[in-house]
Parts: C-alpha cells; structure tokens; sequence
C-alpha cells in the first residue's frame, strides 16, 4: 500500500478506507473534526483551534465554554466533512451546533448528558443518513432539531421526558423509514407531553412506504397525516 496525503490506496489502485487519528483521550469540550481540504475553520468564538499532526485537513478544535451553540454556522459549515470525535463533557447548549453542516453523513455519539437545549442542532443538515441515540434526558428545547433533514432514513426512540418544544421536529424527512411512529406515541403518552408540538412530524418519512404508513398513524396535530 501508498499513503498520498491522507488516503491508503493500494499498489493496484483499489481506494481503502480513509483513516482519520484516533479520537480517544481528547482533552475536555474538544471536537475532532475532518474540514474540506481547501478551507480551514474560523469564526468560532472562543475557539483554539490546532491542527493535527501529520495531517492537512484533520483539526483539534477546543471551546471552553459549556455554550456550544452555532458553533460552525460562521465557518463555512459545508466545508465540515466529518466529526472522528467529540469531548463534551458539561456542554449544555448544542442549539444550532451542526446548522447548515451539508457535508456529514453521520456523527458518532458523544456526551449530551447535561444538554438542555438542542433546537436546530442539525438543521439543513441534507447529507445526513443516521444519528446515534444521544442522551437527551435533561433535554427541553427540540424545536427544529432534524429540520430539512432529507436523506434522514431513521429516527431513534430519544428520551423526551423533559422536553417542552418539539415543534417542526423532523419537519421534511422525507425519506425516514421507522422511527417516527414510535417516538411519537412516547411523547404523547409520557407524564408531561411536549406542550408545543405542532408538525413536530410534518412530511417525516411520506416517500418511504414505511415511513408513509407511519406518518398515516400520527395525528395532523403533530404534523402527521392522521385523524
């Protein structure tokens, strides 16, 4: 095998699988992130921002604060295209972290335990297939979390105890395939439903035959196609 830059090839020619730097032990509220090779990030406040060794489009970015809100929105957010690791530990707000982010496909899991607020956290986020199951137990604000979402194909069965706003929740995810359905029977059934909810679920899953049928048992009041 060939190293060029940061890909493995092999001598025949065959593409293997891109390696990133190993993410485990990054210092607290640090975020590893892959950024497009002709940009570097800026614009995000309080930042200290480090490349990492050995690489040209691999940065270490690190902000002190627990107020992680809009945090690529100023940086050109298209040019994110993937996050290797997270450290985010006593982070509390994410409102908007990943708005506009259309490169990602995917992000790993990392500590929400102590999020309260997530709304728009990954609006417009279009190339973005799957979430891993955060914890969101202390989450209130899920207003517009996966809104435009449009190659979303699943949704996981977060924990909504706490959450008062979830409204346009998943609005346009059109292609979900499950998930939908179950999510909203927890929040309308648990001790305290979402007091604002409307189309928490509008248009979620309608060009999927799964995520139709689904969408078809969900109330209008919530976005869905139901009585």
């Amino acid at each position: 095998m060939i190293k060029f830059g940061n890909d493995i090839v092999t001598v025949g020619g065959d593409w293997l699988k891109y390696e990133a730097p190993d993410p485990s032990g990054l210092p607290e509220r640090t975020i590893r992130v892959r950024w497009a090779s002709d940009a570097t990030p800026h614009d995000i406040e309080g930042a200290t921002i480090t490349r990492v060794a050995g690489y040209t489009d691999i940065y270490d970015i690190h902000i002190p604060s627990d107020k992680w809100n809009s945090l690529f929105i100023y940086s050109g957010p298209q040019n994110l295209l993937e996050v290797i690791g997270a450290n985010t530990r006593g982070v509390t707000d994410m409102g908007d972290m990943f708005n506009a982010c259309s490169s990602i496909t995917t992000v790993p899991l990392f500590d929400t335990s102590k999020v309260v607020e997530t709304d728009n956290m990954f609006t417009d986020c279009t190339s973005l297939r799957t979430v891993p199951l955060f914890d969101t137990s202390n989450v209130i604000n899920m207003y517009a979390m996966f809104d435009e979402c449009t190659s979303l194909t699943s949704i996981p069965l977060f924990n909504t105890s706490k959450a008062e706003r979830v409204h346009n929740m998943f609005w346009h995810c059109y292609k979900v395939e499950s998930g939908a359905l179950a999510l909203y029977q927890q929040m309308s059934s648990q001790a305290n439903p979402p007091a604002v909810h409307g189309s928490a679920f509008f248009k979620c899953g309608q060009d999927t035959v799964t995520g139709a049928a689904e969408l078809a048992q969900i109330p209008s009041s919530w976005g869905g196609t139901g009585a």
